[in-house]
């Protein structure tokens, strides 16, 4: 369970369960209080897109440049402002646990052509703010090595001992 003291009923705060991963990448569910289910990942691209598609929608947080595509058919411009009520409950939010980690995203800024915010990786209640969607991704990917290395040392050392 995410620790309660998290707020998760804003619009720009992302629960993001992590339940499998390895050196290819990683997969889970975002969890968002404008979403009426858990949205699945594969891969750190699609949270970015998933994520990234619910602030156009939303307008906020308000992006200070206009995304840029090779692709004609995709609409560029102003986003479209939704008025969303909120969908899911923050108790359905805060008891979603990811099988390798869980993170809560809030960000504060669309600057720049990435984010900037702050993560807490729920399990240790540990805050980073980050600069970049490519920061944030890293913070992350650090997280889940974090967990990987004891268990690859631990193994190691059962070995020298047989």
């Amino acid at each position: 369970m995410v620790n309660s003291k998290f707020t998760t009923r804003a619009s720009s705060v992302f629960t993001i369960c992590v339940d499998q991963g390895d050196q290819s990448g990683f997969s889970g569910r975002i969890f968002h209080c404008l979403s009426t289910a858990a949205i699945p990942f594969s891969g750190p691209q699609k949270i970015f897109i998933e994520m990234e598609n619910v602030f156009d929608r939303i307008g906020y947080p308000q992006s200070s440049t206009k995304s840029r595509t090779f692709s004609a058919n995709k609409q560029l411009g102003s986003p479209v402002k939704e008025v969303i009520a909120n969908l899911m409950k923050e108790n359905d939010i805060t008891s979603q646990r990811g099988d390798k980690g869980t993170f809560v995203v809030h960000i504060q800024y669309r600057q720049n052509a990435t984010w900037q915010g702050k993560v807490t990786w729920a399990e240790k209640s540990h805050t980073l703010n980050f600069r970049s969607a490519l920061e944030l991704l890293k913070m992350i990917d650090s997280a889940l090595d974090e967990d990987v290395v004891p268990n690859s040392e631990l193994a190691a050392d059962t070995e020298k001992r047989n």
